[in-house]
């Protein structure tokens, strides 16, 4: 830890910290900077930050990853190190946006942001619970199959070009034009998540290629804001 970083902040990073000890959380925060990184570094929407501003989830991670690696930059930093010399002219360039939110606007952060910075610790919480992880089977023991049920499977997976989920579907499906009146997205923007597979499309198989995406609520409520 450095010297000079204020308590509270040390408080909050300390939380990152045991949030990362676990390499697959570690690996997801990793993974929201390289995007970023790669999508330009564009920081509008996180600075400023006001009280009750509203972050997307990817911001979330970004600026709590930020405040880690601010009050433990001697240590092992979730982030490129905007501290470390590198020899490499285009690396140290592409550390820049990261490099500005961890080292300039980070310390421009004050105790009254605390509850809405806990926000989004417990926001982050969230969906690394929910992301599921991948164990290991047992060694010695068989999975259970049922041939019928993967033959059926198999059949609406290729029906569906490769995109049907094997579990069921959720509960809180919206339709593409529901989604976009309800959340700060656009149509153009949801086609490319789904694609990408930020997003998942919960269309029956052998839907038309030009039906309207069904989507999870929980899923865009963690991806968007809602419009006011």
């Amino acid at each position: 830890m450095c010297q000079n970083v204020p308590a509270w902040l040390v408080g909050l990073a300390d939380k990152v910290r045991e949030l990362v000890k676990e390499t697959a959380a570690k690996n997801r925060f990793r993974d929201v900077i390289g995007n970023w990184l790669a999508g330009g570094g564009n920081a509008r929407g996180i600075i400023p930050f006001d009280r009750g501003h509203r972050l997307t989830l990817e911001h979330k991670y970004l600026l709590l990853a930020a405040v880690h690696d601010y009050a433990f930059r001697t240590e092992e930093t979730i982030g490129p190190n905007p501290w470390e010399e590198t020899e490499d002219s285009n690396d140290q360039r592409n550390r820049v946006p990261y490099a500005a939110l961890a080292s300039v606007y980070v310390p421009m952060l004050s105790e009254d942001d605390l509850p809405d910075l806990r926000g989004c610790l417990e926001a982050v919480r969230l969906d690394l619970q929910s992301t599921p992880k991948k164990g290991r089977r047992r060694r010695g023991r068989p999975r259970d199959t049922d041939p019928e049920k993967e033959e059926l499977l198999k059949t609406a997976y290729e029906l569906d070009g490769g995109k049907t989920k094997a579990n069921s579907s959720p509960d809180d499906l919206v339709s593409t034009e529901v989604a976009i009146s309800e959340y700060a997205t656009s149509r153009a923007t949801i086609r490319r998540m789904v694609k990408d597979g930020k997003l998942s499309d919960y269309r029956p198989p052998g839907s038309p290629k030009n039906a309207t995406f069904r989507l999870s609520r929980a899923e865009l409520g963690q991806l968007f804001v809602l419009r006011k």
